[in-house]
Parts: C-alpha cells; sequence; structure tokens
C-alpha cells in the first residue's frame, strides 16, 4: 500500500479495528503516528492542509516545555 505514511497506518488501523470490535473481545491497537517527529536526517512534516490550520508562532508552549529535568528522578 503506497501513500502518506500516516494516512496509510490510520487506514490500516481502521481495518484491524472493524473485525476486533465486532469480535466483542477486548484489544489494544497502539499507533504511533510519525508526523511530525524528527530522526535527525528527516523532518516529517504534517501535510500543507493541516499546516495552514495553525500559527506555529501563536501556539502555546507547555510550561515544562523548558524544564531542564534537574530535579526530576
Amino acid at each position: 500500500m503506497a501513500g502518506f505514511f500516516d494516512d496509510v497506518a490510520a487506514a490500516e488501523a481502521i481495518r484491524f479495528d472493524a473485525p476486533s470490535s465486532k469480535a466483542g473481545k477486548p484489544f489494544v491497537l497502539w499507533l504511533c503516528m510519525q508526523v511530525p517527529h524528527m530522526d535527525g536526517k528527516h523532518m516529517r512534516l504534517a501535510k500543507q492542509e493541516y499546516l495552514a490550520k495553525h500559527d506555529a508562532d501563536k501556539m502555546p508552549l507547555p510550561r515544562t516545555w523548558n524544564d531542564d529535568l534537574e530535579e526530576k528522578p
């Protein structure tokens, strides 16, 4: 299956979920999306249609963003 990685992963998760849900038995599906993570060599950016919905300069950072973790175990 070809396509944008996260779209393919989501489609496969839905395909997996359909019969599993109908079986009526508990299951776990752990789906880790790749966008917008970096691996040191490549930046995997979200699709432009999603990036255009938000102004990154106006997005608040969590209060722990710059935490040096010095007093954390």
